[in-house]
């Protein structure tokens, strides 16, 4: 399916302490927090289309991403952390990215998935994307 999302602009960006950040929407849920590492000496504007094309496919992707959580250990350990019985259908349902680190340096995406319920007791899921969207681990931070 298909995603019309509006490009982000290099004006769409502070400069944070350590990284650039906007604003932005995934999965038509609330305003998702993206942070971006460059490497030394370059301008946001060299980045801004890889940007864009990385946050298409995050936002055209949301049943891969949701089913690379589930297939993880995170999924399931979940009995550790609840007793609820709780189905992968109902897990992936309620999952949305709070935030979205990149970090060009290091070739790789950080996604920073909740969880509508919180099953993990404060603490967010840890998606790690390479250059190709490979899932490269998934864990438990905070």
């Amino acid at each position: 399916m298909a995603t019309k999302r509006k490009p982000l602009l290099s004006s769409d960006f502070s400069k944070g302490e350590y990284s650039y950040e906007a604003k932005t929407s995934m999965w038509s849920e609330e305003k998702t927090m993206l942070f971006v590492d460059l490497p030394d000496g370059d301008e946001l504007n060299q980045w801004i289309d890889k940007i864009n094309k990385k946050l298409l496919w995050l936002d055209e992707n949301r049943e891969t991403i949701t089913q690379a959580v589930t297939d993880s250990k995170v999924f399931s350990d979940l009995h550790i952390w609840t007793t609820e019985a709780v189905t992968a259908e109902d897990f992936r349902a309620g999952l949305f990215i709070s935030e979205i680190g990149f970090s060009f340096q290091w070739k790789q995406a950080q996604v920073y998935i909740g969880c509508e319920r919180d099953y993990f007791g404060g603490h967010i899921i840890c998606l790690y994307l390479d250059e190709q969207n490979k899932v490269t681990g998934c864990g438990l931070e905070g």
